[in-house]
């Protein structure tokens, strides 16, 4: 199975593109794993998800059905609940699985060489040189209310 990662310095696109990817029968994309705001970084930090370290949880990500299934049932819930059809797919449909998340995350959980220490896994690195435009798409996502300041 092929792995893969959307990095991004977040106002970028990346919510679409993993959406989309989602939309493909034989790609998985999870999301964000790093944030301390995810339910499986939380899982990870308050019981060893994983294992100890994160670059073992990240690992773990990348090859576990049980954490596949549990993210499967998870966002088929989640679908029915918005009363949307489910898109269920199994561990032996997949041929590309990942993640997208920030660079500052793996900055930040010190994994700077994670990736040069996984050569297998696809970067789609995903950036938007204008600076002003992210930062309008920012107020403009808080002012709708779908995105909010975790700084208190």
């Amino acid at each position: 199975m092929q792995k893969h990662i959307i990095f991004t310095n977040g106002r970028s696109g990346s919510n679409y593109l993993a959406n989309t990817l989602n939309l493909h029968p034989n790609i998985t994309n999870y999301g964000e794993v790093l944030g301390d705001w995810t339910i499986p970084y939380q899982l990870h930090k308050k019981l060893g998800l994983g294992g100890r370290t994160v670059t073992e949880y990240l690992n773990h990500i990348y090859t576990s059905k049980s954490f596949f299934y549990s993210a499967q049932t998870y966002s088929a819930i989640s679908h029915l609940k918005k009363k949307k059809a489910p898109n269920f797919k199994f561990w032996h449909q997949i041929q590309t699985l990942g993640i997208k998340d920030f660079s500052i995350n793996f900055k930040m959980r010190n994994l700077l060489n994670f990736l040069e220490e996984n050569k297998s896994i696809i970067v789609i690195n995903l950036y938007r040189d204008n600076s002003l435009k992210r930062f309008l798409s920012l107020l403009f996502m808080q002012k709708k209310g779908t995105v909010f300041n975790l700084k208190k």
